[in-house]
């Protein structure tokens, strides 16, 4: 959607329900490596280049790009 290229870092907020975000909590470390991510926040929204709500395992998450 934003034309970006692999080698792009950028910055990321995941929120989904307490379980799925005790879950992405755990895992931070290696989803923002995983990702290219300068940064990557559980919770909270505000304006983002792109946003998406994703089916992980079943539960309704929100990504968001900055």
């Amino acid at each position: 959607d934003l034309g970006l290229k692999p080698q792009q870092i950028i910055h990321c907020h995941i929120m989904g329900d307490t379980a799925m975000d005790d879950i992405i909590s755990r895992w931070q470390k290696q989803i923002q490596k995983d990702i290219h991510a300068y940064a990557l926040k559980i919770g909270g929204k505000k304006k983002f280049k792109a946003e998406r709500e994703i089916d992980l395992d079943g539960k309704k998450v929100w990504v968001g790009i900055y």
